[in-house]
């Protein structure tokens, strides 16, 4: 599926070097890393993959120009996390994570490629009632200029918005038409 839309697999090790894995998760995930007992304390130490995001990084920095961009790769491969296993909510110390990215561009109709491809996807495994929900404030900045709002309403506007996670649908109905009528300087 994802070749339809002009993406490549790719692979990285499972293995990395503690120097690429250690500090790019925050230090809360840190704690979450599967340390190797290999070469402990040397530069050479190793730990196994949190996610698939670092180790496409390092990829990218090694291929350097020799990478066409826009570069489209996807990658479906096990990760691990040294924290309890908490089988009621879904979570284990190792499972499947699965990457589509495009690298190289900023134009948007790269990330509406990638929301199709998802959508997609998920109606060929017979999810076809799915929803993709998206959250960009870019987009919805543009939205919010096309409707003539000022600059300043801008914020207001955007913090309504992404309240729909905390509030009843008619709770942030609400509060998005308070901040699109407010008074305006």
């Amino acid at each position: 599926m994802f070749s339809l839309y002009g993406y490549d697999p790719v692979e990285t090790p499972a293995i990395e070097y503690m120097s690429v894995l250690s500090g790019k998760y925050g230090e809360e995930a840190d704690h979450q890393l599967y340390r190797l007992d290999y070469k402990t304390g040397s530069k050479d130490e190793a730990g196994l993959r949190y996610d698939l995001t670092v180790p496409l990084s390092r990829l990218m920095a090694m291929a350097g120009q020799e990478v066409a961009l826009p570069f489209r790769r996807y990658q479906i491969q096990p990760v691990w996390r040294a924290e309890r296993a908490q089988k009621k909510q879904g979570r284990y110390r190792e499972f499947y994570q699965c990457d589509a990215d495009c690298i190289g561009t900023d134009s948007m109709l790269a990330d509406a490629e990638i929301v199709a491809m998802v959508h997609r996807i998920l109606c060929e495994v017979g999810l076809d009632d799915a929803k993709v929900k998206v959250n960009d404030r870019k987009l919805l900045r543009a939205a919010i200029a096309h409707r003539s709002f000022q600059k300043n309403e801008s914020s207001t506007c955007c913090a309504a918005w992404t309240s729909t996670t905390r509030l009843a649908y008619p709770a942030w109905r609400r509060s998005l038409r308070s901040a699109a009528s407010a008074p305006r300087p």
